[in-house]
């Protein structure tokens, strides 16, 4: 995906810094048409590689006397431009480009670290400040966009990609076991880990300033929860869903010259609410469906977009893409997003073929939806929170299975490391169980997850988030927790908003949304998971179509992938790794395969955790980018 990389290292010669410059760049150049700019100055490289869209300025861009430079991936939404630019007139600053990186560079020289407060947009930046000999890191409020960085004894080394950060020298390539334990306890790392010890990941809303040998990192947000106003009527919350909703969608439309805006649309609830905020008929923009055919995402975002008269584009995707892609989604999510979730990477160059923005829906269960809500979590006692908390989302391998799981030579590195990091995580935000989740959900789930998917439609596509306008979203804490259960308020203003819309089914009941009632949810969910049950209990002689599931992953597992994961994961190479015990890998392939359990998630783990190792530790190399990358593309 593109991005930024770059270092402070006083230790490196002109020739060898051009040398690892070079290297950073070419690790993260997945496409031939990305953009490419790049400045060595004596002990600093700074480096941009770009989809072209929002950097309007070869980069990086200097002010007036060239004390200070910045490069930047991207953007703060266009609304926030003419006030900020006029504030910085008003202060004799001269703007000579309307570049995004350059308005932040002179509101860096106005209200130094301070000034990333109050920017809505999604965003990494470095500013080398040649007058005080410091480098400047900051992203935005929820760390959209991730951004990884390691110390050594030479320097501070920095990247959109962690790849680019194990280029350089003295960065360590030991393995982190608490990164291991969570990955396999959660599907996903937790906090700032990554895999190497050595390398952390940015936290959200941070600036990060390098010195020589000293190192300091400022958080500048963290969400708070309000006191709950149970005062407020349930109805005065809906039209405060529905009027700040449409303000987060009319300022995330806003383009710029010949931009072109596209809209994901899926069978859920949250791309609908956004198409639904668009006061304009017909709907103006292409909207975009993938995946499989017979799901609800397809047969509902169809009906969604004939009702919008929205030019709508449907991509099929079949389990083929597993075999064209894994090994390219490992390379560009560095191996901390599950395999089964690159489906995204089929349909990009058609996509892209129409438009280069896309509006997504991503997030939107987490922030307004409650989708990490239950109804034990708000009257649990605080001395069960954490217990009970842990036992509800370790849902791979829970302290009982791992010493079925692991080696015997690697359990002492791991055993008991999961509880100890969800403990960490979860922090004393929120007097309940239920507030108290909701932290964690949007601070180690949604950061871990559901970005790296958004990274890999950055591959080809600039995105932007609706759900993460900062006035929706804290919007969205301070609703109380309960009328945000299954998506309830937001079910009630796309009612106020577009009765239409809410008479579409819904994919997670296949109701109408309108008619979705918690009790009616309840009752949906608990009817797919009998009938689940009762298929696997019938070894698949009782049939079972999950609309519901946009990718039949553990289908194709058993039928035309089943070869693939098979030579993958029971092959010498794997299994002599000394992670996992042979035995219980040989049975988790054997009982998914015959239908006897459902072992999807824990394989496309197993999946994941061994190619990465292949690519990252058997034959790490700047080559694979160039051998990863197509050989043509758009322009």
């Amino acid at each position: 995906m593109a991005g930024i990389v770059g270092f402070l290292d006083t230790h490196l010669d002109l020739e060898a810094g051009a040398k690892l410059l070079d290297s950073m760049v070419e690790i993260i150049y997945h496409e031939p048409w990305y953009h490419i700019h790049r400045h060595l100055d004596g002990s600093v490289g700074l480096a941009t590689v770009s989809l072209g869209l929002f950097d309007r300025c070869a980069q990086p861009i200097w002010n007036e006397d060239e004390t200070c430079c910045i490069v930047m991936e991207g953007e703060i939404y266009p609304y926030q431009i003419p006030a900020l630019q006029k504030r910085l007139r008003d202060q004799g600053h001269r703007l000579s480009t309307d570049d995004r990186a350059e308005l932040l560079l002179h509101l860096y020289e106005s209200e130094g670290v301070e000034f990333t407060r109050g920017l809505n947009g999604a965003f990494n930046l470095a500013i080398w400040d040649k007058r005080e000999q410091k480098l400047i890191i900051a992203n935005d409020r929820y760390g959209l966009l991730p951004l990884f960085y390691a110390q050594t004894d030479q320097g501070l080394f920095f990247g959109s990609e962690l790849k680019a950060v194990l280029l350089a020298p003295g960065v360590s390539r030991a393995i982190n076991p608490q990164a291991v334990a969570n990955f396999f306890a959660f599907g996903h790392l937790l906090g700032e880990e990554t895999l190497f010890e050595a390398i952390r990941l940015l936290p959200p809303a941070t600036v990060l300033v390098y010195r020589p040998h000293r190192l300091h990192l400022t958080s500048y947000w963290d969400f708070q929860f309000q006191p709950v106003d149970y005062r407020r009527r349930e109805q005065d919350w809906v039209e405060a869903v529905a009027s700040t909703f449409k303000q987060a969608v009319r300022r995330q439309t806003q383009v710029e010259g010949t931009d072109s805006l596209g809209f994901l649309l899926s069978g859920g609830m949250d791309t609908r609410t956004i198409v639904a905020m668009v006061d304009r008929s017909p709907f103006p923009w292409p909207t975009f469906t993938f995946g499989n055919p017979e799901s609800w995402d397809a047969i509902l975002a169809r009906e969604v977009a004939q009702a919008i008269q929205a030019e709508h584009h449907f991509i099929p995707i079949g389990p083929d893409f597993f075999l064209r892609h894994a090994e390219r989604g490992i390379w560009l999510t560095d191996g901390l997003m599950k395999c089964h979730i690159f489906n995204v990477m089929d349909p990009l160059p058609a996509v892209r073929a129409h438009v280069r923005l896309i509006i997504s829906g991503d997030s939107g269960g987490g922030i307004l939806g409650g989708y990490s809500l239950r109804r034990f979590m708000f009257k649990l006692p605080p001395d069960q929170h954490r217990s009970r908390l842990f036992h509800h989302y370790s849902h791979a391998i829970t302290p009982a299975l791992e010493p079925h799981f692991y080696h015997p030579s690697f359990l002492p590195e791991v055993q008991g490391l999961s509880q100890e990091g969800f403990n960490q995580a979860l922090t004393d935000q929120g007097d309940t169980a239920a507030r108290k989740f909701e932290h964690f959900t949007i601070r180690h789930i949604l950061a871990r997850t559901s970005y790296y998917g958004i990274g890999l439609l950055r591959d080809h596509l600039e995105v932007r988030l609706p759900f993460y306008d900062n006035d929706l979203f804290d919007l969205a804490f301070q609703i109380p927790p309960h009328l945000k259960m299954r998506k309830q308020i937001q079910i009630k203003a796309l009612q106020r908003v577009s009765p239409e819309l809410a008479r579409i089914r819904w994919d997670m009941t296949g109701l109408p949304a309108d008619k979705s009632t918690l009790p009616r949810v309840y009752l949906q969910l608990a009817k797919k998971r009998l009938h689940k049950y009762l298929h696997l209990w019938s070894k698949g002689w009782i049939p079972y179509r999950d609309r519901a599931s946009v990718m039949p992953v553990g289908t194709w597992l058993r039928g035309p992938l089943r070869s693939w994961m098979e030579e993958t994961l029971l092959s010498d190479r794997s299994l002599e790794r000394g992670y996992f015990n042979p035995s219980f890998v040989r049975r988790l392939v054997a009982e998914h395969s015959v239908g006897a359990k459902d072992h999807t998630l824990l394989l496309s783990l197993l999946l994941t955790f061994e190619m990465w190792n292949r690519l990252f530790l058997d034959d790490f190399s700047v080559k694979t980018t160039a051998r990863l990358r197509p050989a043509g593309g758009p322009s």
